[in-house]
């Protein structure tokens, strides 16, 4: 079953710099296989709603969180998992941004889409699809270290300053 959150996009592609030529991100649409970097020049410009840290190459430290809140620009990489986060256009608010951080910074994900939800509906859809992800526990992951066990919901103010990897 495919997490509701996910219905909105009716294409997938993986990302093709073709795409982005004239820096449009088409609207319904989610790239695979972007780079960390591309997402920065996105990111910045958007109001986050909020956002999940998948439990996928490390167990999740709450002394990770602190420590990747302590300083007052947000360095994605120091919550040592993948990010996942939904944001708002500033400029119309029924358009949605997907992010997904992903922590070897070359399987990251972007994508937009509009919609009249609210923003506590598209955090409980982020979670069920959080939920969707999870592959097995901890215990269960011997030698994959590619294999999510677990989320935790991160708040906007999880995030500050200018985003970056």
């Amino acid at each position: 079953m495919v997490a509701e959150l996910m219905h909105f996009f009716d294409s997938e592609s993986d990302y093709d710099t073709g795409d982005f030529s004239i820096g449009i991100v088409r609207e319904n649409h989610l790239y695979r296989y972007v780079s960390s970097t591309l997402l920065e020049g996105f990111i910045n410009y958007v109001d986050i709603i909020g956002a999940v840290l998948l439990e996928r190459y490390d167990h999740i430290y709450p002394e990770d969180i602190k420590e990747a809140k302590k300083d007052f620009h947000t360095k994605i990489h120091k919550f040592e998992n993948d990010v996942l986060i939904l944001a708002r256009s500033p400029y119309d608010k029924e358009i949605v941004w997907f992010f997904w951080f992903d922590c070897d910074v070359s399987d990251c994900q972007i994508g937009r889409f509009t919609t009249k939800s609210t923003d506590e509906r598209l955090m409980s859809m982020l979670k069920d699809y959080a939920e969707s992800l999870i592959q097995g526990k901890p215990e269960e992951r011997e030698e994959d270290w590619d294999f999510i066990t677990g989320w935790v919901e991160l708040s906007k103010t999880d995030f500050s300053g200018w985003i970056s990897w």
